[in-house]
C-alpha cells in the first residue's frame, strides 16, 4: 500500500528559498524525502505551494540577472579606470600634442592671411 505524505505549510516557505538558489522542484522533493510525483499534486491542491514554486523561480531569474548586470558594471568600471589612468599618465603628452596642433593651425591661418595680403 502506498503511503501518502502529508503536505506541510512550511514546505511553501522552504521551496521559495530552495528554488531561488537555482535548484529544481525534483531536488526539493528529494531534500524533503518524497518523490516528484508526490509534489506535483500539491501544486494543484495547495495554491500557496504553487505560488511559492513560481516565486522561487522568479527570484532565481532576478538574482541571476542582477549578477550578470553586476559583472557588466564591474567590467565597465575597469574600462573607465583604465582610460582614466591612461589619460592621467599621458596628460602631458596630450597637452603637448594639443599645443602643436593649435600652433600648426595658427601658422596655416597666418600663412593664408599673409598670402592674401601680398596678392593685392
Amino acid at each position: 500500500m502506498k503511503t501518502l505524505t502529508k503536505y506541510k505549510l512550511e514546505y511553501s516557505r522552504q521551496v521559495v528559498d530552495y528554488m531561488a538558489t537555482g535548484h529544481s522542484l525534483r531536488s526539493f522533493a528529494h531534500l524533503i524525502g518524497v518523490s516528484k510525483d508526490t509534489i506535483t499534486p500539491w501544486k494543484k491542491r495547495y495554491p500557496e505551494f504553487r505560488d511559492a514554486c513560481i516565486l522561487g523561480k522568479r527570484l532565481f531569474v532576478l538574482n541571476k540577472t542582477a549578477v550578470v548586470k553586476k559583472k557588466e558594471a564591474a567590467v565597465r568600471l575597469k574600462e573607465i579606470e583604465y582610460h582614466k589612468k591612461y589619460y592621467t599618465e599621458n596628460i602631458d603628452a596630450i597637452r603637448v600634442y594639443k599645443q602643436k596642433w593649435y600652433l600648426k593651425k595658427r601658422d596655416r591661418i597666418l600663412a593664408k592671411s599673409k598670402g592674401g595680403d601680398s596678392s593685392t
